[in-house]
């Protein structure tokens, strides 16, 4: 199964409705003020947010995974004297 980003908005200047899904290569395609740069834009925003919230995470894993390490070690190191 192939991951697809998918992209739903209402009210979006010009456009109504959107719903698109973008595959390996998406077009742009029509005549001027339909709405395409806007669509662009806040796919490039949904991408961003995407990214902080990924980093966000990871990032809390990892400090998460170092204070239980040194948790445990405090403890292991601290029963051993």
């Amino acid at each position: 199964m192939e991951n697809r980003l998918r992209l739903v908005a209402d009210s979006l200047g010009p456009v109504r409705h959107l719903d698109l899904e973008l595959g390996d290569l998406t077009y742009f395609l029509g005549p001027p003020n339909i709405g395409k740069s806007l669509a662009l834009k806040a796919l490039y925003s949904r991408l961003i947010a995407l990214d902080r919230d990924v980093m966000e995470r990871l990032a809390s894993e990892v400090a998460s995974k170092i204070i239980s390490k040194k948790l445990f070690q405090f403890l292991i190191l601290g029963l051993m004297l």
